[in-house]
């Protein structure tokens, strides 16, 4: 497995690789939305199996970080945002919205795409949320990933959803299994973009 290099870390943003230190690899981009650095780091875990595989390059950051611009030039595209009443954040929602030139044009038509999401409750309508993320995609002509690591009925088929946990009273902002299935997501999007584009 590649090492990451460790090129940003504030509050809520864990890990930021510019497009331009990696071009000759497949890029997938992993951009998400987070307030209280859970969504954050479950990117951060899914990043780790993004990696898994040589011949891949990770992109990785904020909404505030990744520009839009360089979404055309990734091969798949990860998006995540926390759940709030059954939805996505407005500020994922902006960002999303920003893309209309793409849609237009068809930029990301038929690149790899996936959805996380973070909630507070076990099931916290997060399928609703990644129903959001996966049908900004679909209306992009992009391919949809689901999460084939599924063993309790409270996962979600459509796409990595998780539940937080307090830190002060685990030790992490979510179980290791679910690091774990972060992990196993990120490594079936990037074996898939291999697949699909060699």
């Amino acid at each position: 497995m590649k090492e990451v290099t460790q090129l940003a870390k504030t509050d809520n943003d864990y890990w930021f690789v510019p497009l331009d230190k990696y071009m000759s690899n497949l890029r997938i981009a992993i951009v998400y939305h987070s307030e209280n650095n859970h969504v954050a780091a479950l990117a951060q875990e899914i990043q780790r199996g993004v990696l898994f595989y040589q011949d891949i390059d990770a992109i990785i950051g904020s909404i505030d970080q990744v520009s839009i611009d360089i979404l055309p030039d990734c091969h798949s595209i990860i998006i995540g945002c926390p759940t709030y009443f059954a939805n996505i954040s407005s500020k994922m929602k902006a960002y999303m919205e920003s893309t209309l030139s793409f849609w237009e044009n068809q930029s990301l038509s038929n690149k790899i795409g996936a959805s996380f999401t973070v909630s507070g409750g076990i099931c916290g309508d997060k399928v609703l949320a990644l129903n959001m993320l996966n049908h900004f995609m679909l209306m992009h002509g992009m391919i949809i990933v689901g999460n084939a690591k599924t063993k309790i009925n409270t996962d979600f088929f459509n796409g990595l959803g998780v539940k937080t946990q307090r830190i002060e009273k685990h030790g992490s902002l979510f179980s290791t299994e679910d690091a774990e299935r972060a992990f196993e997501f990120g490594k079936r999007i990037s074996n898939l973009t291999l697949k699909f584009y060699n």
